[in-house]
């Protein structure tokens, strides 16, 4: 049995007291939430204990990490389980998937995260009392310091004996921790573990204080006892104490009192431990019985908190009972199965957890399979808690953009619209009108409302959307970025659709701008709405236009105010209007009077309440407008109820509406209407209305009366009253509220009185009998009065109230389904009616009564890079496009996340699918058909690097392969080789859209002011702009240094949104006057003073180019914030060329390239290529971009991957057909000096494959590697042995004597040294023991007993000058001639390579030359880096002096009119590569030597000297 601390349970006890009673009761407890900080001491303290006098190895850690999983795991996933089954249950759509994301993360332990990240506040997380796992914040932080426990108090502990080192460390760490917690923002201290740690510390400390010798076991409660002295008498608990007090003394001292709380119960729960006291306010027998049992009751207690919350069962009654239940609960829990699973072995352990999360994921996708369509709302007008509104309210906030899409729609240009945006012709309806809808979001947001509503009074309906821009106004808008654009389009659709009615439903973006004069006829603005008017009146027969109304602000902060007071929005009305619009409404009132053909239809009077502009519905708390201020669903049942009538027999459905919306429950009341109202709504197809004339709470609705006398009036063809019965207990009875309705009517004579049947506002009574007869009675008294009567009632509620009866079926039915469907279907016979006689549905009230800078930019920046590429010296900064290729990014990708949800997947896995779209498929078509060209036209070398070079493109890193290889933008557009050059401006774009949305949209400061926005993107270019700065050939391949240039973008569009920015006009704008205007923004201010500043800093400190660069990027900026609409950016020419810029940009470069390859470099040739270039550009954007921008994600992919595979495919093919890569397939035939760069390069990358001897057979594998080391090689046909000795030349040369000298060899051997050289001691990094290796080549000679010995090895240093004038006195000569004498003793003949000059680097030679356009034998003398005449009089002694000697000169062979040649004249490939062994061309040179060799070996063999010199000077 294991023994445990008494005192440990029961501060486990009052802990888990505390956190239960402040979550039941937070006001009885209001500091009860520090119980979770003894959690986290005691965590520390058994932690410590657990890892006491453990040894540090994997063994301990793995014991350790699987002990805590079993611990916490199968409990905490039985609860989420459970919890999950709760949600799928009586949870709504909304509220289920919420639950069920953070069940996601309480299963991961990040419920701490998320609360950060989300930046979420536990105090106000508990007040609302909507989250099921909010309390596991507290696990989350226990569980990551898990990760680290083992480290930070065992692993790293110091391991010394004395006590007070380890103190000091922890102290150190917990010291740390604290004032990290003091420093940042208190609400992410709170969930932080870094923050948290100094309270597990804190346990720590307390276990190396206590004397663990003296660890009381598990006895019987014994008297209290304290005993501090040995203690005290220890100096390392005095200081911990002294820094305790400190830190509590600092937190009372300035006024802190949570963090005084919160230090002194840390400390307290410490002091505890330490003491190990036994009084029973610790060790008392329930107390231990809670502790046991606290992990459960932890577990449990907040759900049940969540499910009273929920089910409103909030009294002190309730919540006790559920407290007590908990308690009760969680020692069942804990002696059932928390001991159980506790003893599963390993295995048992995680089956259990793997069946855990196993069941809550089959919830979740059970839940999916069984409702595919996740639903805002499921009963949009039912009264819900604060908290599941508030998730419905941000669930409708984030799908903003699905409530405008427009069903069954077909897009005019499906390559440029996209629902809801655009022009859309939609199906036809039953009547004979033509419709169409104008305007903005509104058009898309209400329209729908008018497609379902008038369907029988239309033939042909069409819908024009664009973002923000308004028919009548010339929008100021950032989103209408071309007003007077959008305008003419609209004009021109009128023409061309010639529509006979003619909506123009839009939201007024300023409502409020007054008016400029008191005669509404004398403002100007007003002037300039009529003015346009009459250009859409004259065109058809009516216009149909939406009056304004108020601006609602940020809903979402009144949200927080009315949750966090529990209080319903009313009072909050002030703050929830941001701009009135009484001016706005007062100049359509005035067009109205103006406009023969026009009728205002005002949704105003519809959300007011008692003189105020209702935001959100009183009784379900749901919003009536999302965050972008359109009318959410539930704006839509509640506000604007349209009802389609079918009479039964007579096919014809009449239009009308109910004005009672929002106002059907009892304390209510109605707005009233007007008689000119009606007649309004009459002469626009309403002709049925609906008004309620009692209400709930038994009361006459005399403005109910009043509009039904009003509409009568007006003429409206069917008007019918309906009334709510009053079920109270101090209500009339059924038949005396039908007399007192009717009697409230006289004089009026209206239609059918209903009787609304339904659970919405009233609680029936649970006695169904009761229900029926109370209905009856009120049939039966309006039928006694004379009254025609229908029920008002819909299938589920009716069921509910009077269950399966059929009592009533003889009087009509209206048929309550809130759909938008404006026909019966769907109806299922109930209550004995086979068929309604009217439908109520969902619809709004549509009543009478009321970019082309950006594609001139990119035009221009490709015409700029494509004429650079084709004609270099026409326009020598034309590469500076591509930096307004940058700008365009910044801005484009800052309005595509403006305004979207930040920390949701669904915002950036659109925004990357999107770039995805646009970039992938073309890039890689392209990349298709250049390696097809390859395979065709390439040799085996150039193929291979142009492989490379595309595979690099595909991935998008062609910017950093040529950071990383130092290469030159300018070097390689010279040379031409490379097909993808090019493309390093788009992977720069690529790798910046990977940290855009992390740059422009999660970490941009969130607050409306601008100028917090304006000073974090100037700091961001700053930094990215001094960056830049440091290497300008690594700056131009830079993500980062490119920054700037992005940001730029950002900038003008973060400009563009101020209001004070110059509008677009029919006419190109005067600058002048913009500029005066804009002036007055200091945030314009700074960043056009820091521009100018930097591009006149650049021209005089830096280089022209800087100068430039910041000028061009500058400007294209500022282009953007001014929309100019002048001609040199919107010409038709050039939004052409801009369309398809992307397919030119990628296009043009492999032309150049194909032409610089086949010479065809005249000019006319490059004119014709590029206008072939631009020609084909505009036929791919056409054809194939427009297709593939309309595939949806799978095809894209599909596509996407066809083409990757394609292009691997052709890779493989040639590989596999291309076994070996054959370098010089055709040694001398002639190249151009980009193939001959390309196979020069190959050679250099590839040196080693050149020097490694075949068939070789090394004589230690394990130590050797081919060409280094001993190596033996296959038998000639002679009865020699030759050994070869030397450095790499060894090898290099050494092929060349085992292919020419086959036949005067038996046994042969090589043995390669890097870089040692066998007759100098080489001074050489590579070579380090050079003596020693020259023992071991004559260890070699011993061993192998050659008869003749090859010193085949490069002279490092050909060029050491001889130290006295003869040169048998020199000393290195000395040395090399002592050691050439013990090999000379040993072999019958010596064969001794001759020195020559050492190469310079080529590739520094081979710039030069190309750039030239030259032959190498102009650059001869950099061509050469060291000569080699000292080294060449040295060898040329020795074979005096050594009668076994014979020097073989390869000089001669590379002399060509006296000038030592490095590479072919003819070929232009290099005869050395870049280590400087001779390359396959070099060994061709240079092998009638060894044939000459061959040809006089046996004379050789037996010559003395001087008949001891080989060359081909013959």
């Amino acid at each position: 049995m294991t023994d445990k601390r008494y005192d440990i349970q029961g501060l486990r006890a009052w802990a888990v007291i505390a956190v239960v009673t402040f979550h039941f009761f937070p006001s009885l407890l209001p500091f009860g939430y520090l119980g979770v900080d003894v959690f986290f001491v005691l965590s520390g303290f058994l932690i410590s204990l657990v890892l006491e006098n453990k040894e540090v190895a994997i063994s301990t850690y793995i014991n350790f990490y699987f002990k805590r999983t079993r611990r916490i795991f199968p409990l905490l996933l039985l609860i989420v389980l459970f919890c999950s089954i709760y949600s799928f249950l009586y949870y709504g759509n909304t509220l289920f998937m919420y639950s069920e994301k953070s069940a996601l993360h309480a299963a991961l332990f990040m419920t701490n995260l998320k609360g950060r990240n989300e930046g979420e506040d536990y105090f106000r997380d508990i007040e609302k009392v909507d989250d099921f796992y909010t309390h596991t914040w507290s696990l989350s932080v226990e569980i990551q310091f898990y990760l680290i426990a083992p480290v930070l108090l065992h692993s790293l502990k110091p391991s010394c004996s004395d006590s007070s080192f380890v103190t000091a460390y922890f102290i150190l760490i917990a010291g740390f921790s604290n004032m990290f917690s003091k420093a940042i923002n208190p609400s992410a201290a709170f969930y932080s573990p870094i923050a948290r740690l100094w309270q597990f510390i804190a346990g720590a400390i307390a276990f190396q204080l206590q004397n663990i010798d003296y660890l009381p076991l598990a006895k019987e409660p014994e008297t209290p006892q304290t005993n501090f002295s040995p203690v005290l008498s220890r100096f390392d608990i005095v200081i911990p104490s002294i820094l305790s007090l400190c830190v509590l003394a600092c937190d009372i001292a300035f006024n802190n009192l949570e963090s005084a709380c919160r230090d002194a119960v840390t400390i307290g729960a410490a002091l505890v431990l330490v003491l190990k006291l036994t009084s029973p306010i610790l060790t008392h027998r329930a107390l231990q019985i809670i502790g046991d049992s606290s992990y459960a009751l932890y577990l449990i207690h907040w759900p049940v908190v969540c499910v009273l919350k929920y089910h409103e069962c909030d009294r002190w009654t309730d919540r006790l009972l559920a407290m007590i239940l908990c308690f009760a609960l969680s020692v069942l829990v804990y002696n059932f199965y928390e001991t159980w699973y506790l003893t599963l072995s390993e295995k048992g352990t995680f089956i259990l957890i793997g069946i855990l999360y196993l069941s809550c994921a089959s919830v979740y996708f059970f839940y999916h399979k069984i409702d595919k369509e996740e639903m805002v709302l499921g009963t949009t007008v039912k009264a819900l808690s604060f908290g599941e509104a508030r998730l419905i309210n941000l669930q409708m906030d984030m799908q903003w953009e699905n409530n405008l899409k427009l069903a069954n729609c077909t897009f005019r240009d499906p390559k440029v619209d996209r629902n809801p945006w655009g022009f859309c012709n939609l199906p036809q309806g039953n009547g004979t009108l033509s419709f169409l809808i104008i305007g903005n979001s509104y058009a898309a947001n209400h329209g729908k409302m008018v497609v379902e509503h008038l369907k029988d009074h239309y033939g042909r309906i069409a819908v024009h959307t664009v973002s923000e821009c308004e028919p009548l106004i010339v929008t100021t808008s950032p989103y209408c970025s071309g007003a007077v654009k959008t305008q003419q389009a609209f004009l021109k659709d009128i023409d061309t659709y010639k529509p006979d009615v003619l909506f123009l439903s839009s939201r007024y973006i300023e409502p409020n701008v007054p008016l400029g004069t008191t005669d509404v006829k004398n403002d100007q603005l007003y002037i300039d709405m009529m003015n346009k008017l009459k250009k859409y009146e004259e065109k058809v027969k009516k216009v149909f236009i939406l009056q304004s109304f108020p601006r609602p602000a940020n809903l979402q902060k009144i949200e927080d105010i009315r949750i966090a007071a529990n209080q319903t929005i009313e009072g909050f009305m002030e703050e929830a209007i941001e701009a009135d619009s009484i001016p706005m409404r007062k100049r359509v009132e005035e067009l109205a009077k103006n406009c023969e053909k026009c009728v205002i239809y005002d949704v105003m009077q519809l959300h007011m309440d008692k003189g105020r502009f209702m935001v959100a519905n009183p009784v379900s708390h749901l919003h009536y407008f999302e965050a972008l201020r359109h009318h959410t669903p539930i704006e839509m049942i509640i506000l604007f109820l349209v009802i389609s009538l079918s009479i039964i027999g007579d096919a014809q459905a009449g239009l009308g509406f109910d004005a009672n919306q929002n106002i059907r429950a009892s304390s209510f009341d109605l707005q009233s209407i007007s008689t000119s109202t009606f007649e309004c709504t009459k002469d626009n197809g309403y002709d049925l209305f609906f008004g309620r004339i009692y209400k709930s709470n038994g009361e006459v609705d005399y403005k109910g009366v009043q509009n039904i006398r009003n509409a009568v009036a007006a003429g409206l063809k069917t008007v019918d009253a309906y009334m709510i019965p009053c079920l109270t207990s101090n209500c009339p009875s059924a038949e005396r509220q039908v007399y007192i309705a009717i009697n409230a009517t006289k004089g009026i004579q209206f239609g059918t009185l209903w009787l609304d049947i339904e659970e919405l506002f009233v609680s029936w009574p649970a006695d169904k009998s009761f229900n029926r007869q109370f209905i009856l009675d009120m049939i039966n008294s309006a039928s006694k009065m004379g009254q025609s009567v229908g029920i008002f009632t819909e299938r589920d509620n009716w069921k509910s109230i009077v269950g399966d009866w059929n009592g009533a079926s003889f009087v009509p039915l209206w048929w309550l389904s809130y759909t938008v469907e404006s026909n019966f279907n769907g109806f299922i016979s109930f209550g004995g009616w086979e068929k309604p006689k009217a439908r109520q549905v969902n619809a709004n009230l549509k009543g009478p009564c009321n970019v082309g800078v950006i594609a001139g930019l990119r035009a221009w920046a490709v015409i700029a890079v494509v004429l650079f590429h084709f004609f270099p010296s026409l326009l020598p900064f034309g590469y500076l496009g591509v930096d307004v290729f940058f700008v365009l990014s910044g801005f484009l990708i800052s309005l595509v996340l403006q305004n979207r949800a930040v920390f949701v997947v669904a915002t950036y896995t659109n925004f990357y699918f999107k770039r995805i779209r646009r970039i992938f498929p073309l890039l890689l078509m392209i990349i298709l058909i250049c390696s097809l060209y390859a395979v065709l036209c390439y040799s085996d070398v150039l193929f291979m690097y142009s492989e490379k070079s595309a595979l690099l493109a595909s991935l998008f890193i062609t910017n950093l392969k040529n950071n990383n290889e130092g290469e030159d933008y300018f070097r390689d557009l010279e040379h031409a080789d490379d097909i993808y050059t090019h493309t390093w401006s788009l992977s720069v774009e690529i790798q910046f859209y990977l940290l855009a949305p992390l740059l422009l949209h999660v970490m941009k400061p969130s607050c409306s002011d601008p100028f917090h926005t304006m000073g974090y993107l100037l700091g961001l270019a700053g930094i990215s702009f001094v960056y830049s700065r440091v290497s300008p050939t690594a700056a131009f391949y830079s993500t980062i240094a490119r920054l700037w240039q992005f940001t730029s973008g950002a900038i003008a569009f973060q400009l563009l949104k101020e209001p004070t920015l110059p509008l677009e006009k029919e006419s190109p704008p005067e600058l002048p006057r913009y500029l005066s205007t804009v002036a007055d923004k200091l945030n314009i201010i700074v960043p056009s003073i820091l521009a100018v500043t930097l591009i006149v800093w650049c021209a005089i400190f830096d280089s022209w180019e800087s100068s430039f660069r910041c000028a061009i990027t500058f400007s294209a900026a500022t282009l953007l914030v001014l929309k100019l609409t002048t001609p040199f950016l919107t010409h038709r020419s050039l939004q052409i060329i801009g369309d398809s810029s992307y397919a030119l940009y990628l296009i043009h470069w492999p032309v150049v390239c194909i032409l610089r390859f086949y010479g065809c470099d005249q000019w006319i040739f490059r004119f014709i290529s590029m206008l072939l270039c631009v020609l084909a550009s505009a036929l791919v954007y056409d054809t194939y971009e427009k297709w593939y921008l309309t595939l949806n994600e799978k095809w894209t992919f599909v596509l996407i991957g066809g083409l990757y595979l394609a292009s691997l495919s052709v890779y493989i093919v040639y590989c596999i057909t291309h076994p070996e890569v054959s370098v010089l397939d055709d040694m001398y035939r002639p190249r151009s000096y980009s193939e001959a760069r390309i196979t020069n390069l190959y050679m250099d990358s590839h040196w080693e494959q050149f020097i490694k001897v075949q068939n070789c057979s090394l004589r230690d594998p394990s130590v050797d590697r081919n060409p280094w080391g001993f190596c033996n090689l296959p038998s000639g046909n002679g009865n020699l042995s030759f050994l070869i000795i030397g450095n790499s030349y060894a090898a290099n040369h050494g092929r060349m004597i085992v292919d020419n000298l086959r036949d005067h060899y038996g046994r042969i051997a090589i043995h390669t040294v890097s870089e040692c050289e066998p007759l100098i001691e080489t001074k050489n990094d590579y070579c380090k023991e050079a003596v020693k290796m020259q023992e071991g080549f004559l260890r070699d000679i011993h061993s192998f007993k050659p008869d003749v010995l090859f010193l085949s090895a490069r002279y490092i240093e050909p060029n050491v000058p001889i130290d006295n004038e003869k040169v048998e006195e020199d000393t290195l000569y000395k040395s090399m001639m002592e050691k050439l004498k013990r090999y000379d003793a040993n072999v019958e003949k010596i064969f001794i390579l001759q020195a020559f000059p050492r190469p310079a680097n080529l590739q520094k030679v081979e710039t030069a030359r190309l750039n030239a356009g030259k032959p190498i034998e102009a650059y001869m003398e950099e061509a050469i880096e060291a000569d080699s005449i000292p080294m060449r009089r040295r060898v040329e002694e020795i074979a005096k002096h050594c009668d076994k000697c014979v020097v073989y000169d390869l000089m001669q062979l590379h002399m060509v009119n006296g000038t030592f040649t490095v590479s072919n004249s003819e070929t232009h490939l290099h005869y050395f590569e870049a280590l400087r062994h001779h390359t396959p061309i070099g060994l061709k040179l240079v092998e009638p030597v060894y044939q000459k060799l061959s040809e006089n070996f046996d004379v050789l063999l037996k010559s003395k000297t001087p008949d001891n010199l080989v060359t081909c000077d013959d």
